[in-house]
């Protein structure tokens, strides 16, 4: 006579033990996402005012170390780039990444906003006084992050997030 062995318990997930799960993650990337936008479009932004900081302290050393006056052409909204002339001669033009635009930019008074910053060979700006240039992204619906860089008249230049315009 045999004896029947009890059957072993199996191990699992049901169906709607699954479900939950997947629709747990399905919650957890829906309010992830606008997220993940607004932290894009905001690194843009930064990255780009960043960048041109670091291209003003380029050509104010292209100005020193050449001993001769430099410039820096910048062309806001809504042609939206810069460009200068490199140590070897070479035309460097820089365009704003998608979603980014250069909002304003303001050189001393008596100067249009069509001319050039301008280094003289100490590195100070041509004219002695500061300058000012705005970067700005939509980085979520109604949303707009400001970064500001400012190139006092010693031809330094800094970046800060000033917020919404």
């Amino acid at each position: 006579m045999s004896k029947s062995q009890p059957r072993a318990r199996q191990r699992g997930v049901t169906l709607a033990e699954l479900l939950v799960v997947v629709a747990i993650i399905a919650l957890a990337v829906t309010v992830s996402i606008p997220m993940i936008n607004r932290t894009v479009g905001s690194a843009r932004v930064r990255a780009a005012a960043n960048q041109f900081a670091v291209t003003i302290r380029a050509v104010r050393m292209i100005a020193v170390s050449k001993q001769s006056s430099t410039e820096l052409v910048v062309s806001a909204m809504p042609a939206n780039f810069y460009e200068y002339t490199d140590a070897e001669g070479r035309k460097r033009t820089f365009t704003m990444p998608s979603g980014v635009q250069i909002s304003s930019f303001q050189l001393p008074e008596g100067t249009e906003s069509s001319d050039p910053i301008k280094f003289q060979p100490n590195g100070a700006l041509a004219g002695g006084v500061t300058t000012m240039t705005r970067f700005e992204a939509d980085i979520a619906a109604g949303t707009t992050e400001v970064w500001e860089v400012r190139t006092n008249s010693l031809g330094v230049s800094s970046a800060a997030r000033i917020g919404a315009p």
